[in-house]
């Protein structure tokens, strides 16, 4: 069986890269403050929706857990898991905060998008249109309960923008942190 695996988020910090949660989950640390996180290794497991997976740094990041784990909780998505101290002083700070990828927003959450309220409907938004935030992108489907997907300008995403194309299919299955659309500034 392969090991389900999540990649943690990265934004820089003050102090070192913040190291995020990719989902809204319940997070069981396996690391200590004052240990040294090799790229790539693991911060814990994550579980989601039912689904427990590894959650580990990007294959690119390492250093010092800067801050304690705390005990197994709750957290929300993008809540900060612990503060890295970089032990290579060469890391490319720009790679560590850029979104994962520029101008996509991404899903806050796991499940099955819909473009459209319902199947008869025309969808929410086309390429081309104008998004602000609050706009409704489309809906993620959880255990058939359906939650709106707004619009909210941050990292790589401008408040204003445009519907550059959709990168997933009406109806598709998307993981927390999977891209569902392009925007451009508007």
């Amino acid at each position: 069986m392969t090991e389900e695996v999540w990649r943690a988020a990265i934004e820089n910090g003050e102090d070192g890269a913040r190291v995020l949660s990719p989902s809204v989950g319940f997070f069981r640390p396996g690391f200590e403050r004052g240990q040294t996180l090799d790229a790539g290794a693991s911060l814990g497991t994550l579980e989601s929706l039912g689904r427990r997976r590894s959650l580990r740094l990007p294959e690119d990041l390492g250093g010092v857990a800067g801050s304690g784990p705390g005990e197994p909780r709750g957290v929300g998505w993008r809540e900060e898991l612990l503060v890295l101290q970089l032990e290579d002083a060469g890391v490319d700070e720009a790679a560590t905060s850029a979104p994962l990828l520029e101008g996509a927003f991404l899903s806050p959450g796991a499940g099955r998008f819909h473009r459209k309220p319902d199947p008869e409907s025309p969808p929410f938004l086309d390429e081309g249109d104008k998004v602000v935030p609050g706009s409704t992108l489309g809906l993620l489907e959880v255990m058939k309960t359906f939650h709106p997907v707004k619009y909210e300008a941050g990292p790589g995403l401008s408040a204003d923008a445009k519907v550059v194309r959709f990168l997933v299919k009406d109806g598709d299955g998307v993981d927390a942190g999977d891209p569902l659309l392009e925007v451009e500034p508007g």
